[in-house]
């Protein structure tokens, strides 16, 4: 279910409820400043127990074989986003849900590719907390391109869909769950679900989740911030490859 709150620009839009009941306050910001928009990528100002954050909110919609991804105003804006971070030292929590789906190349997806880049290298260079929650069930393994963050946390039901570099008749991708993530310090923390708990509960268990975890890296310089995030990946890195070659 989705509420519609006021833009910058006047205009109304669909956010995500979990946003709303995540954050005291939220004001989303549109537009890229360039071209256009994405309905994709939802981000904006918000609040969470006093401290301001930036929200960058990024979705999937999957229909039949077709899926809706961000595309590069989305990425834009994102960036944008991470900007105005950078600018009043601001941290920056991350939303991703994209669905499982079969990656193709295309014109268009090079330049997706070279605005997410951009976005990459932004946010491996920020010098502000970052955190990424995994907050779909069935994740596409494009969600890992977006987490060049300090903490990425997933929800406990979180399962991903691995494919190997060649197929083959012998080898079939594999699904990964958030345990088997944990273990191989891909994530940092799990969030857990109770079966039937409304959704405004686990709003608030991840509110309290996200307050936490900002405590735990809101202090660090930020020499040591980035030196940690890039030693994150690096590991992040090194275990996905490690469950490529197991398939």
């Amino acid at each position: 279910m989705n509420e519609l709150h006021k833009t910058t620009e006047g205009e109304m839009t669909e956010i995500p409820n979990y946003i709303n009941h995540i954050f005291d306050t939220f004001f989303e910001l549109r537009g890229d400043r360039k071209s256009g928009d994405d309905d994709m990528v939802v981000g904006g100002l918000a609040r969470i127990d006093g401290e301001k954050v930036i929200v960058i909110d990024y979705q999937g919609q999957k229909n039949g074989d077709h899926i809706k991804l961000p595309n590069s105003e989305g990425y834009r804006k994102s960036l944008r986003l991470i900007e105005l971070a950078k600018t009043f030292g601001k941290p920056i929590v991350i939303i991703v849900d994209i669905p499982e789906f079969h990656i193709t190349s295309s014109p268009n997806q090079q330049r997706t590719d070279e605005a997410l880049a951009r976005v990459q290298e932004a946010m491996l260079n920020l010098d502000t907390p970052i955190i990424a929650i995994i907050a779909g069930k069935n994740n596409s393994a494009f969600s890992f391109e977006l987490f060049v963050a300090d903490r990425v946390l997933a929800i406990d039901q979180a399962k991903f869909m691995i494919a190997p570099q060649k197929k083959t008749s012998h080898n079939k991708a594999k699904q990964i769950d958030a345990q088997k993530l944990l273990e191989l310090r891909f994530i940092d923390r799990i969030i857990a679900n109770q079966k039937n708990e409304s959704s405004v509960s686990k709003s608030e268990s991840w509110h309290n989740v996200i307050k936490d975890e900002l405590q735990r890296i809101i202090l660090l310089d930020s020499e040591k911030l980035i030196e940690q995030r890039l030693d994150k990946l690096q590991n992040r890195f090194l275990s996905l490859k490690s469950i490529i070659s197991e398939i």
